[in-house]
């Protein structure tokens, strides 16, 4: 098939887009060929049509009619940014990878081109501690400027999203499925804030399902687009261990939140220690890893002193486990009707004494040590 001078307007992206679409040339095959080629559209579509030649019949590739191609442009240009490594705003950081997605789908009003993203990446199963930790951690990062990456699953993923909302900054979610797939569909209502505020990824097209491979294989980007990955609960064989594994592959910092020696959940960020990754404390940490010029954020609610809270505020603090706690169970904890206390969890959550999770768990926010610098007011 000969391609009209049509498939070379766009900086190439049409062409990319056509490659794409050839049936049977998995994104992972593509993208391999494209750095085996310099990342030359014409010599990628070459050697697929010499692959092809040697192929069984019944194995070979389908190439698509250019119709097919204009029309599926068409269509997606106008619900998606799309950016082909031959775009002139495609994030340069990628081409850091061996394997850097030949073609991306972007929803939102966020950027891909970060000069300060960081990747907050953890355990879908996380308790309330590590949840704690993500949301505060992204928080507290989004408020002094950075972009804070990760892939909108459950747990960690979740939190660092919400925190980075919640400071007012842009958050990155790059997905393992389509484009028009939200998964898990529990995070389509923080996806929505997210496109907001930030930005959605996927190099997958439309209807693509979100298939196991694809999750591990969609953290080279999570790891390529940060300067810093920081993993806060994770077994010692898990997803974010992966992205922190690519993280130091690629020269990225790779930061760990400790947690008890004896949680199967603590595995992966004491290993990391172990070998040399950064101990992240609070925010503090990872500012100065990053050599970030600390500024002071404005309109952050100041915490009730301890002696000045009353003796329900006081059982209510003493109610909540280290993991988290739910409503109900404080409830009878602290023998107080449900309406009495939602009304002063609302004001200890807004006093800064404790944090409401995403999964409506309740945790103390003195959890996370602040350091000499927060306690003068210097941080946060």
């Amino acid at each position: 098939m000969s391609l009209d001078s049509d498939i070379n307007n766009c900086d190439f992206s049409l062409f990319w887009l056509y490659l794409s679409m050839i049936k049977g040339v998995s994104e992972t095959k593509l993208n391999r060929l494209a750095g085996l080629c310099k990342f030359n559209p014409e010599m990628v579509k070459e050697e697929i049509e010499r692959q092809n030649e040697q192929r069984e019949e019944s194995k070979k590739y389908l190439f698509p009619k250019l119709d097919e191609v204009k029309q599926r442009w068409q269509v997606y240009s106008q619900k998606y940014k799309i950016l082909t490594v031959s775009s002139h705003d495609y994030p340069q950081q990628l081409f850091d990878l061996e394997d850097p997605p030949s073609i991306l789908y972007c929803r939102g009003s966020g950027t891909l081109n970060l000069s300060n993203g960081v990747a907050i990446v953890g355990s879908r199963n996380a308790n309330g501690y590590g949840q704690a930790v993500a949301l505060e951690l992204s928080t507290s990062l989004a408020k002094h400027g950075l972009t804070i990456v990760s892939g909108l699953a459950l747990g960690i993923d979740t939190c660092a999203h919400c925190g980075a909302l919640e400071g007012g900054g842009q958050t990155v979610a790059i997905m393992g499925s389509g484009i028009n797939i939200c998964y898990p569909r529990s995070n389509k209502k923080l996806s929505q804030s997210i496109e907001e505020q930030g930005v959605i990824v996927s190099e997958y097209p439309e209807n693509f399902q979100p298939l196991p491979y694809n999750f591990p294989y969609r953290n080279r980007i999570i790891a390529a687009l940060s300067k810093a990955v920081v993993v806060v609960q994770a077994n010692y064989k898990s997803g974010a261990m992966i992205t922190a594994n690519l993280a130091a592959d690629l020269g990225r910092q790779v930061l760990a939140v400790p947690g008890p020696i004896n949680s199967q959940q603590s595995e992966g960020p004491l290993e990391l220690i172990a070998n040399g990754a950064g101990l992240v404390r609070h925010s503090l940490d990872v500012l100065d890893s990053l050599g970030v010029l600390l500024s002071i954020p404005q309109g952050k609610p100041v915490t009730m002193p301890k002696d000045n809270l009353n003796r329900l505020e006081r059982s209510i603090l003493e109610a909540l486990d280290f993991s988290g706690t739910d409503t109900s169970t404080i409830s009878l904890r602290t023998s107080c009707p449900l309406g009495h206390l939602v009304a002063t969890l609302n004001k200890l959550e807004l006093s800064g004494q404790i944090i409401r999770l995403p999964n409506s768990l309740w945790v103390r926010k003195s959890q996370i040590k602040p350091s000499a610098q927060e306690k003068q007011g210097q941080l946060f």
